[in-house]
């Protein structure tokens, strides 16, 4: 096959990771593969959101491995005991040497590459032939969340090295992909040339995520549903609990945390040590149940870390108005979050760590059946509109064959 139909994708999350990036290359590299590219793979082992590798991928067995025409290559990873910048600099390049021996040093016409890690931008930039295209999609800024959550706290001089490096690595890459302006804005301050950067959103696959009409909706339960780690501000979910059970007029509400993640352990002892009984916590739905599932709350909660609001885009959002859900997330003034609630009009966006304030809103939320409609129908027309899985997905194709029409 030519090279201008052969695509390789390198990346550290991936496929059968079933939150954070790792679904979210999976679709790309499916859809590049549905259009007939040879679809190559190098990632790690699967482990994320958990501290180990995932049991049926512990030996060399699934090390090579083919999903829907896509063939993966694995490497072992070198997975962080500890939350630091430093630990998760040696394993990017624990990441880093394991790619170059697995690739053997060839080169490629087309590559595409997830930052976080801008380990992987490099190896596409090395990997890359004279004449081939280098795509680098940027879900979160490495350096900009770890210094808003303080993941470089006592390796000051590591944490600046991360933001040169960042700046020389994407501007050698031929097209940047972000989310939001808001990461277009930061890749932007931290010295990346704008031209090479284009806006292409998270989609939603409208044959999976839908509304489910005919389920009846528990008026006293708040959700969560996602990855439970350190940029999601999941502290101020219990303090809003401890709020909810002090008041009568909430004090029969619950709250579900549904997912997993690095700080779940963290959360499960907090609420143990209050003694709050109005917290459960739960598995990730299946994506067949998806939908359903994420139904039965009167309303969603997506906290957002305020120091790390203006490098991440959560893609919950996307679902949630996919499905028509009411949710209040927690962000900045003029953060990213802030600026696409008033964009597209489906959400309601409070000032972060303020409990009384969060429960006051959904109190007034609740009782406003009005505007939860309104909400809901606003947030669901906007992404029909604008977030199309067909349509997003034939974006990067686009931005592939670009180079080569």
């Amino acid at each position: 096959m030519a090279d201008s139909r052969q695509v390789i994708l390198i990346t550290q999350f991936f496929a059968p990771e079933q939150i954070g990036s790792g679904p979210y290359l999976f679709e790309i590299a499916k859809w590049f593969a549905n259009k007939n590219y040879e679809t190559e793979v190098i990632t790690n082992r699967p482990y994320y959101p958990y501290k180990q590798v995932f049991s049926e991928y512990q030996k060399k067995k699934l090390d090579k491995e083919n999903l829907n025409n896509v063939f993966i290559k694995r490497v072992k990873p070198f997975i962080p005991k500890k939350n630091n910048i430093f630990e998760r600099s040696i394993s990017d390049l624990f990441f880093f040497f394991q790619v170059l021996f697995k690739n053997r040093f060839r080169s490629h016409h087309q590559i595409i590459t997830l930052c976080p890690s801008i380990i992987s931008v490099i190896l596409g930039n090395i990997f890359k032939k004279k004449k081939g295209k280098h795509i680098v999609v940027v879900h979160d800024i490495q350096s900009g969340l770890a210094e808003g959550l303080q993941l470089g706290k006592g390796f000051k001089l590591i944490l600046k090295l991360i933001k040169k490096v960042e700046s020389i690595a994407l501007n050698k890459a031929d097209q940047i992909v972000v989310l939001t302006e808001g990461m277009r804005n930061s890749l932007n301050e931290i010295g990346v040339n704008d031209q090479i950067i284009s806006l292409v959103p998270i989609w939603v696959d409208f044959e999976v995520i839908k509304p489910i009409n005919e389920i009846k909706i528990d008026p006293n339960l708040l959700m969560y549903s996602g990855n439970l780690g350190s940029k999601q501000g999941l502290d101020q979910i219990i303090h809003l609990a401890m709020e909810l059970s002090k008041d009568s007029r909430t004090k029969d509400m619950r709250i579900i945390l549904r997912g997993d993640g690095n700080y779940k352990s963290v959360l499960e002892s907090k609420v143990k040590e209050l003694g709050l009984k109005n917290i459960e916590f739960k598995k990730l739905a299946d994506k067949s149940l998806l939908s359903f599932k994420l139904s039965k709350p009167i309303i969603h909660l997506v906290p957002q870390d305020p120091n790390a609001s203006e490098f991440a885009m959560p893609s919950k959002i996307y679902t949630l108005m996919g499905i028509g859900k009411t949710f209040i997330a927690t962000a900045s003034k003029n953060s990213t979050l802030d600026l696409f609630a008033k964009e597209s009009g489906g959400f309601i966006v409070v000032t972060p760590n303020d409990p009384v304030l969060l429960k006051e809103k959904i109190l007034t939320i609740i009782n406003d059946p009005k505007t939860r409609k309104k909400l809901e129908q606003n947030g669901f027309n906007y992404i029909r509109e604008n977030n199309s899985k067909e349509t997003v997905l034939n974006e990067y194709v686009k931005l592939m064959d670009n180079k080569f029409s």
